[in-house]
């Protein structure tokens, strides 16, 4: 399945939903994902059991104040920075990306992640929403 920049809105609410408030208004989270997804094209969700036993996936998101993100606005190669961080300090190439989170903002940043170094995300809905 893709998610495309267009399917952003309904996914935002839908976190928002779920997560009862939770992670902070999408607002901002949003409009950076669907920029990115406008650029680099719509992001592959994958079953977790479609995955060799030995992949390595990285959950993303941020911890701590949402509203810090007003302070300091996120950029659209931000999530996918810390990726290539990640990989190098433990010299392992990551096959997936995954949320920790339902929350607003992080809904959305393991997109952005992804989308950007080109990875699949998990679908992490065992209730295949």
């Amino acid at each position: 399945m893709k998610i495309y920049a267009t399917d952003l809105d309904d996914l935002a609410l839908g976190a928002v939903f779920l997560a009862t408030g939770g992670g902070g208004d999408p607002y901002l989270p949003t409009l950076i994902a669907k920029q990115t997804l406008e650029q680099t094209g719509p992001v592959t969700l994958i079953d977790a059991n479609t995955l060799a036993d030995d992949a390595f996936v990285v959950p993303v998101g941020g911890v701590g104040a949402p509203t810090v993100s007003l302070e300091l606005l996120p950029s659209i190669d931000e999530a996918s920075r810390v990726l290539d961080a990640y990989s190098t300090l433990i010299n392992r190439e990551i096959d997936a990306v995954a949320s920790f989170e339902i929350g607003g903002g992080n809904s959305l940043m393991p997109l952005m992640a992804a989308a950007v170094k080109g990875l699949p995300v998990i679908d992490g809905d065992a209730n295949s929403r």
